[in-house]
Order: structure tokens, then C-alpha cells, then sequence
């Protein structure tokens, strides 16, 4: 589905703000199989005054965090996608509070390019297996719609609150 998300929107949601959310839009989703967010990175993000000062690169955990944001995102919707069906209008969702994400294990984690201040990232996770609880994702980020900067397989734990 050809479903498009504003950052307004993501806050509905996810739970996590600035400085802490790694999500600038959702290009699309594919209920319950696959989304593709944007990440926009800019020099004032918080974590390139220190990672590093004259080489700003942006640190390799939270890349994996953003793949992790953008699972909690396809995640979230399907959900509500499943309760509302095709009347869904998230402008008039609260956040979701019906369940938390939790992140579990990540595996076969592969950095190839470094990402830096002025990059694009292309942010595309797949789910591999589900139930209803447990579900498993594979994901990658694309720098500039050119070169792979991370590959990534990583798990979450969805708990009923």
C-alpha cells in the first residue's frame, strides 16, 4: 500500500521524540510484511558534536535503533490498520497505547559505509516471522539511494499494556 507518513503522524505512533526519534517520514508500508521510512541527517543532530568532532559519523547503534523505530512503526499501524480496515485516518489516532515494542536480540549486524551530516538514509525492514507476540525483521539502509550503509536481523517482543 502506497501509505505515506508525516513526522507528526510517527509521533501518533511511536513513543519516542527529539532527540530520540530517528524517523523524518514513512514512504510506505505493506501491512504486516515491510515498510520504507526516511532518516535526514543533518549537523545538528545531538550525537555528531561528540561521534566525532571533525569526522561526524553517526554512531552504528543508533542506525540499528532507527531500523528499530521504523519496525515499532509498521508494527503499530498494522495493528490499528487491523482494528479500523480501510477508515483509517491516523490524523485522528492518538498514540497508540495498546502495546509496547520491545526490542530483543539483533544478529548478523553488518556496517558497509559510514553516515554522515547531508545523507539521505533509505531506512527498509521486512518482516521475516511473526506470531503474535514475537516478531523477527531483516533491514537495511540504503545512503543516498546509492550505497549500503547497514544490514541487520533483529527481533521485538510486542507486550499488551
Amino acid at each position: 500500500m502506497n501509505i505515506v507518513l508525516n513526522s507528526e503522524e510517527i509521533k501518533k505512533l511511536i513513543p519516542h521524540r527529539y532527540p530520540f526519534l530517528f524517523v523524518d517520514k514513512v514512504n510506505s508500508i505493506n501491512i504486516d510484511e515491510s515498510i520504507v521510512a526516511v532518516k535526514n541527517l543533518t549537523a545538528n543532530e545531538e550525537f555528531f558534536q561528540g561521534h566525532f568532532p571533525h569526522h561526524p559519523v553517526m554512531p552504528g547503534v543508533l542506525a540499528v535503533e532507527a531500523c528499530a523505530q521504523t519496525a515499532g512503526i509498521l508494527c503499530a499501524y498494522s495493528h490499528l490498520y487491523k482494528i479500523h480496515g480501510e477508515n483509517l485516518d491516523i490524523k485522528n489516532i492518538e498514540m497508540s497505547k495498546d502495546f509496547v515494542f520491545y526490542l530483543t536480540s539483533i544478529d548478523n549486524t553488518k556496517f558497509r559505509n559510514t553516515m554522515s551530516p547531508g545523507d539521505q538514509l533509505s531506512l527498509n525492514v521486512k518482516v521475516v516471522q511473526k506470531s503474535r507476540l514475537m516478531w523477527k525483521f531483516e533491514a537495511e539502509i540504503i545512503i543516498n539511494s546509492e550505497k549500503k550503509a547497514l544490514q541487520t536481523n533483529f527481533s521485538a517482543f510486542i507486550q499488551s499494556v
